[in-house]
């Protein structure tokens, strides 16, 4: 079929395999690379590993990919800087593939002001903005990036997991850029629309925390247009250029009590599109 690209050889065997009962797996890797490429040379073989370290294993394949989670599970989404250029070097120089990289995510949790990784990942706060980062820091380093051959956002859609009991829905997984029944496009969704779309689009970050409780808040926008104009409460706060990964920022937007009216206007090449959104900005308790 033509939407196969690859054939997979295995995903995040334990890097404690060497001290497991029965045969060690590099052989039936092998059989199965072997296998493979005997009934489809079309197509290479594969493997996710969640092992960031060298191991025998990472050659078998005709290419190796990591599972990999900065900024959610370890580290910080700066992270990503160098880790595309580490795993590289593991493998000697080749090329890698990022087979799952993100954060999860529920649209009913929010951040308001500097934002941070929740502490621990297993509890029900799972902040849709902090999700947003980590996508937003990972495709930064990604683009055009010599060291890899491929990146895949884990997940599209919010899906079952019944083991979990974290975010806002128990048996759950919720790193999708899209909620389980289809029907919310996150944040994070419309980051990589403004990235990979050739339409003109405009959209406004954040636009679910409708209850305010700092009167100076950033206006974050993801645009693919030219230029970008925030206006707030019928004010025009200016035009800002998309950067390279299509975000426009307003770092010190007054809010005033009550409902406060967001709109942003993108032009390019003549085409307007148009957002909006209402926050509520209520004193702190």
């Amino acid at each position: 079929h033509p939407s196969l690209c690859f054939w997979g050889l295995f995903n995040e065997l334990n890097a404690t395999w060497v001290d497991q009962p029965g045969p060690a797996p590099d052989r039936l890797i092998a059989e199965l690379h072997d296998l493979a490429r005997k009934l489809d040379p079309s197509r290479p073989t594969v493997a996710a590993s969640w092992m960031r370290e060298p191991s025998p294993i990472h050659a078998l394949p005709d290419q190796i990919a990591f599972n990999v989670y900065p900024g959610w599970y370890w580290g910080t989404p700066g992270d990503f800087e160098h880790l595309f250029t580490d795993l590289s070097t593991i493998m000697g120089g080749r090329r890698v593939g990022i087979s799952e990289y993100g954060a999860g995510a529920s649209i009913l949790n929010h951040q308001e002001g500097p934002l941070e990784a929740p502490k621990n990942t297993n509890t029900h706060f799972h902040p849709e903005e902090w999700q947003a980062i980590v996508h937003e820091r990972a495709w930064a380093c990604a683009q055009g990036n010599p060291h890899l051959w491929g990146t895949f956002v884990w997940a599209m859609f919010d899906f079952a997991s019944d083991k979990r009991d974290e975010g806002d829905t128990p048996g759950r997984n919720d790193k999708g850029l899209v909620t389980r029944d289809r029907q919310v496009r996150k944040d994070a969704f419309y980051f990589y629309q403004a990235n990979w779309t050739v339409e003109p689009m405009v959209y406004l970050a954040s636009r679910r925390m409708t209850t305010r409780h700092l009167a100076t808040t950033e206006v974050k926008v993801y645009s693919n247009c030219a230029d970008v104009e925030l206006v707030v409460n019928g004010a025009s706060l200016g035009v800002v250029h998309p950067d390279a990964v299509k975000i426009c920022r307003w770092p010190a937007v007054a809010l005033t009590s009550g409902l406060n009216r967001i709109e942003v206007a993108g032009r390019r090449d003549g085409k307007e599109v148009r957002d909006q959104c209402a926050w509520v900005l209520e004193p702190a308790v």
